[in-house]
């Protein structure tokens, strides 16, 4: 195989220098972008001719699946994209065949407008299209949520109501001994425990490299103090651990009577103005007035 444009030989690519790598990477991750956007467009051809049946598949999913060897959301994720990029991601597509963006972005914007009404989907569209380029898809996700929220309130607490109903957590035992944990939080419940989480989580010993002193390790024996916190004052306050952590929600003043919007929790990202809301009525709500450059002027 020959890298494009530079004759570098990717099958000896293990014996390049350092320096020529370098040189071929960016030609080889233009080109697979252009390979997953080929993809996810003759996938929706092949779904909506119905040619998966030739193959005696019963799904364009089992057919993808079954012609990569990747798993079912693998397959679905690029086939509900090829749709899209079809049918209402003019910008996105185009975004992509510029190669200002790949399959990632495109899939979170698809996430974003997938339940929208087609005129309010193709101003998101556009518009998170124009961004996405210039940030990571965790920040694009976050546009995402407060252009929905400011533009669908409804859509937005629906689907944080969606992401509350459908909280999970489960922890079971294992043949060795050890204890396993797997679940979902909504973005309230994430960035309570998240917060308390690192609250209790001790600083990495100076003396000790990454490898030996892992975050993973100390979050594990965080959560463990926690549990120890929690059982130590549960029966002086009702069951909930006591004293309460420190959890920093900004919102305007609007936006929290009008319920229409969207608030952030500090380094976890946005909220619906309805989940601001109902943490101002739980903790507490510090007034504050900002300048024109976000100067405190009174706290």
């Amino acid at each position: 195989m020959i890298c494009p444009q530079t004759n570098h030989d990717l099958h000896s690519s293990r014996y390049m220098t350092g320096v020529l790598a370098a040189e071929a990477l960016p030609e080889i991750l233009a080109a697979v972008r252009q390979g997953e956007l080929a993809t996810c467009r003759l996938l929706e051809r092949v779904d909506r001719t119905g040619e998966f049946s030739a193959e005696g598949a019963n799904s364009t999913i089992s057919y993808l699946r079954n012609l990569s060897g990747e798993t079912n959301p693998w397959a679905s994720e690029r086939i509900l994209l090829g749709r899209a990029l079809a049918d209402r991601m003019p910008a996105t597509a185009a975004g992509w065949e510029n190669g200002d963006i790949g399959l990632t972005h495109a899939a979170v914007i698809r996430k974003a407008i997938c339940t929208l009404d087609d005129d309010l989907a193709a101003d998101i569209e556009q518009a998170l299209a124009g961004a996405a380029p210039h940030i990571t898809p965790g920040q694009l996700a976050d546009l995402a949520a407060v252009a929905k929220a400011a533009a669908a309130p409804e859509d937005a607490e629906a689907q944080a109501k969606k992401n509350h109903d459908h909280q999970k957590l489960s922890i079971s035992k294992t043949f060795d001994g050890m204890y396993r944990f797997d679940g979902w939080l909504d973005t309230e419940s994430g960035a309570e425990v998240a917060a308390a989480l690192a609250a209790f989580t001790r600083k990495k010993d100076p003396n000790l490299s990454i490898l030996d002193d892992p975050i993973a390790r100390r979050r594990a024996e965080a959560l463990r103090q926690m549990a120890r916190h929690a059982m130590a004052h549960a029966d002086s306050c009702n069951g909930n651990p006591s004293p309460r952590h420190a959890l920093i929600v900004t919102t305007s003043y609007e936006t929290l009577i009008s319920g229409i919007g969207s608030a952030d929790i500090q380094g976890h990202g946005p909220i619906t103005a309805g989940a601001a809301r109902r943490l101002a009525c739980e903790y507490g709500i510090i007034p504050a007035v900002l300048g024109t450059e976000s100067d405190v002027l009174d706290l």
